[in-house]
């Protein structure tokens, strides 16, 4: 389903799709001042009968894009790719945790990727049967405030600042980076660096977290 900050995150990519099953009256308003085209629930999505509901609702891909009609591909959104840069320190796990979830990630040296763990369990490609292997992470610090959306416990969705600037933790390639992040406006890319100087990606999936500038965030 959407959720509030769905909007900002997909900002600097331009006008891009996004499908979602639904989402609560509350936040419909957030998705309604994005640039995003939103493809909610309706054709192009179908139900695996051998799951579960609600956890077997599956889309096409194509059939969405083709309800999105103007959306275009992403544009530049911040992130640079290439070898690592210099100095850093060896770290091979981060580990933070949100008020329901416990998440980290390990490096897996052979493979030059991590393992994504939430709450004690593995993250699994459930059509490869592998686990996810991203070869960059990287832990944004932001603020946190709360949205309009409630849930059912009565606590309300966060929604993270992402204009502005602030501290960036990046771990790739066993080792880590303490940085700082950038956007200036919503529709500008979000820039990434150490010591001023431009901080790159390893080549391959990067996991990006935001975590409350209060939030603990454990380095080993």
């Amino acid at each position: 389903s959407a959720r509030p900050n769905d909007p900002t995150i997909l900002a600097n990519y331009g006008p891009v799709a996004l499908a979602f099953s639904g989402t609560s009256g509350k936040t419909r308003p957030y998705l309604s001042r994005g640039t995003q085209i939103d493809v909610d629930d309706g054709k192009g999505f179908s139900r695996d009968r051998s799951r579960s509901a609600p956890h077997n609702l599956f889309g096409d891909p194509r059939a969405l894009l083709d309800r999105a009609g103007n959306s275009r591909p992403p544009q530049d959104i911040g992130f640079r790719y290439g070898p690592a840069p210099s100095g850093g320190t060896p770290a091979t796990s981060i580990e933070t945790r949100y008020p329901a979830s416990r998440m980290s990630a390990e490096f897996d040296a052979a493979n030059g990727t991590f393992e994504i763990i939430s709450n004690g369990r593995i993250e699994i490609d459930a059509l490869t049967g592998d686990p996810v292997a991203p070869t960059t992470v990287v832990v944004q610090k932001v603020t946190m405030r709360p949205s309009e959306n409630v849930t059912p416990d009565g606590s309300a969705t966060p929604l993270a600042e992402l204009v502005g600037s602030g501290e960036a933790i990046v771990l790739r390639d066993g080792r880590v980076w303490e940085g700082a992040w950038a956007r200036a406006a919503l529709e500008a890319p979000t820039l990434f660096t150490v010591d001023g100087e431009e901080l790159t990606f390893a080549p391959g999936q990067t996991w990006v977290w935001f975590v409350s500038t209060d939030q603990t965030v454990a380095v080993q």
